[in-house]
């Protein structure tokens, strides 16, 4: 039996196409992926496991509306999160993807630890494209995966914050090698450093192994951390 959980929350705003409801709830469960995703709240959800997030869309091309769900465990002390992949059937659905390392855990430091403002935002399904976004307590970060050669690989990063009163911003396309990157006085609205380079890593991240701030990108006097 595979297992998923679902709850939803009607006030998130429709993604139409290929796209779905990003919602938030705090009700999850471990229960059969179809009576999961397609209807309410099974009897046997651990209480600890949080649903953050379901997406819709297909994602492989095969014209059937796949699933993402995310969920927190609000027993581990770090509070992890997980996200899992389900490819739809004919018959239902069958996991591709479960990974407890691609959105940082909201208490990385544990519950007694320093909080330092990390928080899953959402996950949406758009033209085949999966967007995992996070709340910084400075700053955000948007990454974008796409199933290709068998793999979710991560095809575009993008994020924004504010440190020591600097603006930092980077968007980089993983396909195209194209890498832009900002940095803007706050005070001043000074552009201090403009970069748009090309670099193109040897191999893009997948989803099953990405962990985010672990890949580095560096080229010239501009380096990043996706």
């Amino acid at each position: 039996m595979l297992t998923c959980c679902l709850a939803c929350n009607n006030n998130n705003k429709d993604h139409h196409d290929q796209s779905t409801d990003t919602t938030t709830t705090t009700s999850s469960s471990t229960a059969n992926v179809t009576t999961a995703i397609e209807q309410s709240r099974p009897v046997n959800m651990p209480a600890n496991i949080i649903i953050r997030a379901i997406a819709k869309g297909d994602l492989n091309k095969d014209n059937l509306a796949d699933s993402v769900i995310v969920t927190v465990d609000t027993a581990a002390d770090t509070e992890s999160v997980t996200l899992k992949v389900f490819f739809a059937t004919n018959n239902g659905y069958t996991l591709a993807v479960t990974t407890d390392k691609a959105v940082t855990p909201l208490r990385i430091n544990g519950k007694d630890g320093y909080a330092d403002g990390n928080d899953f935002d959402t996950a949406t399904i758009f033209n085949g494209v999966l967007s995992i976004s996070e709340q910084q307590l400075r700053g955000h970060t948007e990454c974008k995966f796409r199933y290709q050669d068998g793999h979710f690989e991560l095809i575009g990063y993008t994020s924004g914050g504010a440190d020591a009163g600097t603006i930092y911003t980077t968007d980089y396309n993983l396909m195209t090698g194209q890498l832009k990157y900002e940095e803007v006085k706050q005070e001043t609205d000074k552009t201090i450093k403009k970069r748009d380079v090309r670099v193109k890593l040897p191999q893009r991240p997948k989803l099953e192994d990405y962990q985010p701030g672990e890949t580095e990108v560096k080229s010239g006097d501009v380096d990043v951390f996706l």
